[in-house]
């Protein structure tokens, strides 16, 4: 299974996996053109999974609908979104349902979040065995995850800048409960990933997901979660102020699309 990251940020959010023939949309906060250019191609995406209605995850779910392309989400996502999905395109998913799509088999979990229905996905393709986890916008770890292969998991924050940030005034103290309440810090991250090959050495690489600008030092946070998981580590989204300049290479990845959070 292959993993692109094409936007991960508190604007956009967007992710592409591949296996086999087949392709699967994580999110769209990004324009459908943001991921042909990443090398999507319309008649290989089978699907793009939605895990809430908030704009920077959901706020282009209609074009891919109207490109011929089915969405997934929860009812209350449906239900939620600022513009509506029309109905022929929509594939309702339920907390542990077990969605056969073509060749991938997903399986949705509830995550906490300021949304209606939010989810996260566990992500399988029948030519192989590797599986893929995906969680955003997460206010504490939401299960134990088997034979994970593919991480892609949220590390917002950093509990000591954010109440460095709050205490210095630059951060609201309101917003900084809420991201408290519905995101993973990077301790949280770091427990959930490096639970991961606890039955078993299944974990091959890791995404780290919706590093806050302000809260985050991406340098730190891919140190912790290499110690934590022994495999590689990549960022995904906009590089920045706390996102720490000096990331060789072969460490990190960054898209360009997102402009952090």
């Amino acid at each position: 299974m292959r993993v692109q990251i094409i936007a991960s940020s508190s604007t956009a959010n967007t992710a592409l996996l591949e296996a086999g023939a087949d392709q699967l949309v994580l999110d769209a906060g990004t324009f459908p053109n943001a991921v042909h250019a990443a090398g999507a191609e319309h008649d290989r995406i089978t699907a793009v999974l939605v895990t809430h209605e908030h704009e920077d995850h959901a706020r282009y779910a209609w074009a891919y609908a109207e490109g011929g392309i089915d969405v997934v989400a929860t009812r209350g996502t449906f239900t939620a979104m600022k513009r509506a999905v029309p109905e022929h395109r929509r594939i309702p998913i339920e907390h542990r349902q077990t969605l056969w799509l073509g060749r991938w088999r997903i399986v949705a979990f509830t995550v906490e979040h300021d949304a209606a229905e939010p989810v996260g996905f566990l992500i399988a393709h029948e030519t192989d065995t590797d599986r893929a986890l995906y969680i955003t916008d997460a206010g504490k770890i939401p299960g134990t995850f088997r034979g994970v292969t593919h991480a892609l998991v949220e590390a917002n924050y950093d509990p000591f800048l954010l109440a460095t940030e709050t205490k210095g005034g630059r951060t609201d103290r309101t917003l900084a409960e809420r991201i408290r309440k519905t995101h993973l810090s990077i301790y949280e991250a770091e427990q959930l990933l490096g639970s991961l090959d606890a039955r078993g050495p299944y974990l091959e690489e890791v995404h780290l997901l919706h590093l806050s600008d302000a809260h985050s030092d991406a340098s730190d946070f891919v140190a912790r979660i290499r110690a934590a998981t022994g495999r590689p580590v990549y960022v995904g989204g906009h590089q920045g102020a706390h996102r720490g300049a000096n990331i060789a290479a072969n460490d990190v990845t960054s898209s360009e699309d997102g402009d952090g959070s």
